[in-house]
């Protein structure tokens, strides 16, 4: 039973440190994967904001230029939907910024896939 004990043991000891080795590798391409992510995401919620100031310019004929002001114009005509476009334009940039932030401080493990 001894014998049984430390070869447990021994293996324990050797495995899990290796176990660990193995996963700590796989970090940098995790968080790399995170900050593409977090850019298709930034990237899709810009497309959803490009497309409903298409409509609003289209249907309210709106001659705004920039984000704020297609937003400050189609306040008079449906409040209820320049809150929303005031929520996906700061969620936009959060992601863009928090993409941003991982890529500067290198969190994309050092490779160049995006």
């Amino acid at each position: 039973m001894g014998l049984v004990a430390r070869w447990l043991t021994n293996t324990t000891s050797l495995a899990l440190p290796l176990g660990f080795a193995l996963a700590a590798m796989q970090v940098p391409a995790l968080t790399h994967d995170y900050t593409a992510a977090l850019l298709q995401v930034a990237e899709d919620v810009r497309r959803d904001i490009d497309q409903r100031e298409t409509s609003a310019r289209h249907f309210y004929q709106l001659a705004g230029g920039s984000d704020e002001e297609i937003i400050a114009a189609l306040k008079p005509f449906e409040p209820s939907n320049a809150e929303p476009a005031c929520g996906l334009r700061a969620r936009q940039r959060g992601h863009a910024a928090a993409a941003a932030g991982r890529r500067g401080r290198g969190h994309d493990g050092g490779s160049q896939r995006l």
